[in-house]
């Protein structure tokens, strides 16, 4: 999912064919809910064994590190805006309220009010990790994820009626607030759906797999696939007045629908991919150091995304470009892991 992130944010039209290869969904979904599957189980791992204090405080300690992460990300932006806005053409809309009212930025960046295009997933991440603790908690009082589940979706059903828009309506016309391109309504129940699933999978409760769901899921994935590709298909079917029904930022009903078959597709090839795992160490290294490496793409993406219009228009400059910033990827992860790998050195 990083991978195809890097290479989504790329200013390049290699993205027209990996942003949304299988139908009305990104990357940016499947990155969203592994990641919560996976908290959920770390969560529920953590609270048998330690205690709720302790899960809640391992909770905290990683929103703690995702918004240092973002700080410096921000710090990076900043740089660029003052040292080098001259020779990056391409991102001057992101420069701009940083050049015009540093301290404004600033403040708004630290509250997590100003997120510019590509500096918009970390901060949703710091509030999901502080979401985390507050969704077990619930759930523990109530005996069952089911109230938390329904409050969920239905913030993201009133998030289609403009709530972020209205939330931040008095700071519309300031340049330096941009509470980024995810609606933070929408997204969580992405997030919450997969805290419970992982939470059910580290219990072992329970999961069903009937056959003719799987047809089903395989129908639906099937269906929006075409759509998605046979443009005469997609002309007829997905129009501006409908078109809020697959809107990626706003999670619309079709985009859910579309991701929840995929998800029951993928469940099946779980055996497959664990025979395939020695063979996608690599991968396996990108999983282990996420966020520095995450953040290195993003500073890679901005720094490409700035020099963009004086790069040409040739597809070997592009590929090597593309190869450059994954391989970067994988080279970051290497290094950190050999680094980990190393015994402490005593002070």
């Amino acid at each position: 999912m990083l991978v195809l992130i890097a290479i989504n944010h790329s200013p390049f039209w290699v993205r027209k064919y990996t942003e949304e290869f299988v139908g009305y969904v990104s990357a940016a979904e499947g990155f969203v809910f592994v990641s919560a599957f996976l908290s959920g189980k770390l969560f529920s791992r953590r609270e048998e064994r330690a205690g709720f204090s302790d899960a809640v405080w391992s909770s905290l300690q990683r929103s703690i590190r995702i918004y240092q992460a973002h700080l410096i990300l921000l710090a990076f932006l900043f740089l660029l805006a003052h040292a080098f806005l001259a020779h990056l053409d391409g991102i001057h809309h992101l420069m701009h309220p940083i050049v015009q009212n540093p301290a404004g930025a600033g403040v708004a960046g630290v509250l997590l009010l100003f997120q510019p295009a590509l500096l918009d997933i970390l901060p949703l991440y710091v509030v999901f990790s502080l979401l985390t603790p507050a969704a077990f908690r619930l759930a523990r009082y109530c005996g069952t994820w089911a109230p938390v589940l329904c409050l969920s979706w239905a913030l993201w059903f009133w998030s289609h009626f403009d709530l972020k828009e209205n939330l931040f309506a008095a700071g519309k016309d300031i340049a330096f607030i941009n509470p980024g391109a995810f609606d933070l309504f929408a997204w969580q129940a992405i997030w919450l759906t997969g805290l419970w699933l992982g939470q059910r999978h580290e219990e072992g409760a329970f999961v069903l797999r009937a056959r003719w769901i799987t047809w089903a899921a395989a129908a639906c994935a099937g269906f929006f696939f075409v759509l998605h590709w046979w443009e005469p298909l997609r002309e007829a079917v997905v129009t501006d007045a409908n078109w809020w029904m697959f809107n990626k930022w706003q999670l619309g009903p079709l985009r859910v629908a579309n991701f929840a078959a995929l998800a029951w597709l993928v469940t099946g090839l779980v055996p497959w991919l664990e025979r395939l795992e020695p063979r996608l160490r690599w991968f396996s290294l990108i999983g282990r150091h996420m966020l520095p490496v995450f953040c290195s793409q993003i500073a890679f993406s901005v720094l490409l995304n700035g020099v963009s219009p004086s790069l040409r228009d040739d597809p070997h400059e592009i590929f090597g470009w593309l190869t450059l910033q994954v391989s970067c990827a994988f080279a970051l992860a290497i290094a950190l892991e050999r680094k980990a790998a190393k015994p402490a050195v005593p002070a």
